[in-house]
């Protein structure tokens, strides 16, 4: 800053000559305005900016351009430092984690698998026991089954009256000699050939055909009628068993004549009993076949009457067939028949 000039204050004895005169009032006047042009200069001047060439202004930016870009180097520098060792510790970090985190997973695998050989063995310790108790169960079902196999077939009132059979019903039918003397083996050989399954005690031998049962010709040749030329499983060794008055429990596939296999033997002993001693009204009848449903009974009834026909055409005496279906009057049912009567008091 320039200094400022100030005019001093005029003396009382300059102030007594001036006062005076005219000349020294005008040169006072001059230098006063002298003074304040000066200061007015002054002012100017250090109120104006310095004035620097060119070059030199050049020189001083390019300095100045060359110390900022050392500075943002620098700080550039500190920065990528900074972040340098942030991103190690941050890898560090990450690799610490890592590392724990594998060292948690190994110790879950470990646990896991330990829980599921856990589990599995105890699984496997339960499986046991159920299949232990399974197959006891199992065992004493196929005790019971065989016992009641060997068993005579009773009905739920002589189970709870104790009645047990000890023999056989009476039956004049006898087995063909060839069958009698056949051997234990060749009859089992028998029914493995034709997948046949029997149990019990002293089981006939399987039939290979109809003739060798010993049936009337008005029999064989209703079979033939009805295109049936050989026996089925459950006919070889079913019907011989009946035949003999021995109780028989039959399993087969549907529509192997499982209906021949009780009708036949039903119809046989009917008309021996007819033979014997033919029938008076009100006594009967001599076989009852109970069936689940209507039209079952009804074919049924449809066979017995076929071959009870066929033995009253060959010149056996008349067997009378009748079906009764429930929700019908029984009385009534009978009656249509015209020769069962029913017992009055």
């Amino acid at each position: 800053m320039a200094p400022v000039l100030r005019a001093s204050s005029p003396s009382p004895s300059e102030g007594g000559e001036a006062s005076g005169a005219p000349r020294s009032s005008r040169r006072r006047q001059e230098r006063d305005e002298e003074l304040q042009e000066t200061l007015r200069l002054l002012e100017e001047a250090a109120d104006a900016e310095e004035y620097v060439p060119l070059k030199k202004r050049r020189e001083m930016k390019a300095k100045l351009l060359q110390k900022q870009m050392q500075a943002l180097e620098a700080h550039l520098e500190r920065e990528e430092a900074g972040r340098a060792s942030e991103d190690e510790e941050d890898e560090k970090k990450k690799k610490e984690s890592s590392a724990a985190l594998s060292r948690a997973r190994a110790d879950f695998r470990k646990t896991l698998l330990a829980t599921s050989h856990k589990l599995r063995a105890e699984a496997e310790a339960q499986k046991k026991d159920i299949e232990k108790e399974m197959e006891e169960e199992e065992k004493r079902i196929l005790e019971q089954v065989s016992k009641s196999m060997g068993a005579p077939l009773q009905g739920v009132r002589e189970r709870a009256k104790g009645i047990v059979y000890t023999s056989r019903m009476q039956s004049s039918w006898r087995l063909p000699d060839k069958y009698a003397e056949m051997t234990l083996a060749e009859a089992n050989e028998v029914r493995e050939r034709f997948f046949i399954d029997v149990s019990g005690e002293d089981p006939p031998p399987p039939f290979r055909n109809f003739k060798d049962m010993r049936f009337p010709q008005p029999i064989l040749k209703g079979l033939q009628e009805r295109g049936i030329s050989y026996p089925t499983q459950i006919q070889m060794q079913g019907i011989p068993a009946i035949l003999q008055g021995r109780d028989i429990i039959g399993i087969a596939f549907t529509g192997s004549g499982k209906t021949l296999v009780f009708s036949l033997p039903m119809i046989m002993g009917a008309l021996e009993s007819e033979i014997r001693s033919p029938y008076l009204p009100g006594e009967g009848p001599f076989g009852l076949v109970v069936c689940p449903s209507r039209e079952l009974a009804s074919q049924t009834n449809d066979v017995c009457s076929f071959f009870c026909k066929k033995l009253e055409d060959g010149g056996y005496p008349a067997l009378r067939c009748v079906c009764i279906i429930g929700g019908c009057s029984a009385v009534e049912q009978v009656r249509t028949t015209g020769n069962f009567q029913p017992k009055r008091p």
